[in-house]
């Protein structure tokens, strides 16, 4: 029986523990607690914080397991360097802090020569003043090392006032205290190029891509993910070919990773971001309904060497689905009061989930942190899911008292 080490029992980590169970692996779990979601799955638990390396290290050899993983982004490190110590499936260290990195994957862009907009990093207010001049406006501040979009803003001219609220939220909510300052990429519209890929052994898995659109009132935030992604060979090929050098050249070959990025005003592709992770807000289960991968299984198995699944995914035939997730946020802050969901979809609807009760406060969305309720669809045909997305905020809603 394969032997598997998960780290962290958190929501996040469910789909993985639930998978490997389903795989008849023997779970370990590491956890500082019992009352976390994922501890009914273990078979052997061990109470161990998530960013202990030793601890971490030393129940992996004592349980003597086949792999190691985690959903966990700032556990990622810890878990990739316990795996090259063991001799497990895993990555470069240092490739996986240079994509947490928003300034390391940003050197790493230009490095291997695919489009990156100018930029700095710093610890320092007056060194932020100091070296706008460099850039061209309009610029986005955000955290060095953060995810959910936390802090992050685009600032259209120079304003101290606001420089400075701004510097101030990015560097509380980086995890190493750095802001990042970069020109910022237009956009030629609110809809950017999303999605999970995996890797083993180097060679990428594609399915899991899809459509992002951004609501026009929170431009900073992802809201309508549809699926599946139609791209002419062209700009596919382009797409490709710029994240299979990001990976390569990062020593990066095995794992899920979550990606988001646009096709700028001149064809390149921009890569916004590479997460360390699975996409959040259940992406995986996006991933499923659309393309029939299940990648939490996929991650599962090839930790611990089995290939048949994956070998299943490579040569299978696809049949894609058209489905749609759409993430509900509020534009006023104020108490909830139901999640609306129009007559006319749904017999499309699939799954729903809602992170808040009656009556429980709902603040205003600044970034990806706020959500209030996630609704899943699927479509018989393209053109009843266009018809939905079209008009989606009005059919998808959070009532607010």
């Amino acid at each position: 029986m394969k032997k598997i080490l998960i780290v962290g029992g958190g929501i996040r980590q469910v789909q993985l523990l639930d998978a490997a169970k389903k795989l008849n692996y023997h779970v370990v779990l590491c956890d500082m607690t019992t009352e976390c979601p994922g501890y009914k799955y273990a078979d052997t638990y061990h109470a161990a914080s998530t960013m202990d390396y030793e601890a971490l290290l030393d129940v992996a050899k004592k349980e003597n397991v086949d792999g190691i993983i985690t959903n966990s982004e700032p556990a990622m490190p810890i878990v990739t360097r316990i795996a090259n110590e063991l001799g497990l499936v895993g990555n470069s260290e240092d490739g996986i802090n240079i994509l947490m990195s928003k300034s390391r994957f940003r050197d790493l862009q230009r490095q291997v020569g695919v489009y990156c907009p100018a930029h700095f990093v710093t610890t320092s207010l007056d060194e932020v003043y100091q070296r706008l001049p460099e850039l061209n406006y309009p610029i986005i501040i955000k955290p060095c090392e953060c995810s959910g979009s936390r802090g992050s803003r685009k600032i259209e001219q120079y304003d101290e006032k606001i420089i400075e609220e701004v510097f101030t939220d990015c560097k509380r909510y980086s995890r190493n205290n750095m802001v990042a300052v970069e020109e910022y990429v237009e956009m030629p519209s609110l809809t950017t190029i999303e999605g999970d890929i995996f890797l083993y052994e180097g060679e990428i898995l594609w399915d899991g891509l899809f459509y992002t659109t951004r609501a026009a009132w929170a431009p900073m935030v992802p809201m309508t993910y549809t699926a599946p992604l139609f791209l002419e060979k062209e700009k596919f090929d382009k797409l490709r070919d710029t994240l299979s050098r990001l990976f390569k050249a990062a020593g990066v070959q095995f794992g899920e990773y979550n990606i988001e990025g646009y096709f700028n005003n001149n064809g390149d592709f921009f890569v916004i971001e590479i997460n360390v992770r699975q996409g959040g807000h259940e992406i995986p289960l996006l991933v499923y309904d659309f393309s029939g991968i299940d990648l939490c299984k996929l991650l599962v198995s090839t930790a611990v060497r089995d290939t048949e699944y994956w070998e299943y995914v490579k040569n299978y035939k696809r049949h894609y689905r058209y489905a749609i997730k759409q993430t509900t946020f509020s534009q006023e802050a104020g108490k909830y009061a139901g999640l609306y969901i129009d007559e006319s979809i749904k017999q499309y609807v699939t799954r729903t989930l809602e992170y808040l009760k009656e009556g429980d406060a709902v603040e205003k969305c600044v970034d990806g942190t706020s959500l209030v309720a996630i609704v899943d669809l699927i479509f018989p045909t393209f053109d009843e899911q266009l018809a939905c997305y079209e008009r989606i905020n009005d059919l998808i809603r959070i009532k607010v008292k």
